[in-house]
């Protein structure tokens, strides 16, 4: 079986090293093989947590809920249910930030627009964009 170091696996993740050690610290990576030398040796499944750790990251979760999945993960400890429970809540919360970042994307490109018109004396486009934009802000200010 193949095994990484930890720079390989930074590498390759596109991620500190520091990042990695921490992750171990805080008990998100269990049993990472250590060669006598005392460095972490990686497997492909220990590179495949990191990237899940990762991808849950990425998605707004704390530390302390990915410890959460990764202990009811083990293999023994399995919580299926309550890591289904978890991601649906982060899944509701992630779909609401795409849906607010729409709405963002929408006005930058709605004002974008208008500075267009501007640029261009266009008066009736000026004036749609901007009633366009103002009626995005509200949206945005909910």
């Amino acid at each position: 079986m193949n095994t990484y170091t930890i720079k390989q696996v930074a590498e390759k993740l596109g991620i500190p090293a520091t990042t990695i050690r921490y992750y171990d610290k805080e008990g998100l990576l269990s049993d990472i093989e250590r060669k006598a030398s005392g460095y972490r040796a990686f497997s492909e499944t220990d590179v495949e947590t990191l990237e899940t750790i990762e991808c849950l990251k990425k998605s707004g979760m704390s530390i302390k809920e990915i410890r959460r999945v990764m202990e009811w993960s083990r293999p023994g400890f399995e919580q299926h249910d309550k890591i289904i429970e978890m991601y649906e809540q982060r899944r509701q919360i992630v779909v609401e930030q795409i849906e607010e970042l729409q709405k963002t994307l929408e006005f930058i490109e709605c004002h974008k627009n208008y500075h267009a018109a501007c640029r261009d004396n266009d008066q009736e486009t000026i004036k749609a964009e901007y009633a366009h934009c103002a009626a995005l802000l509200k949206e945005l200010k909910k």
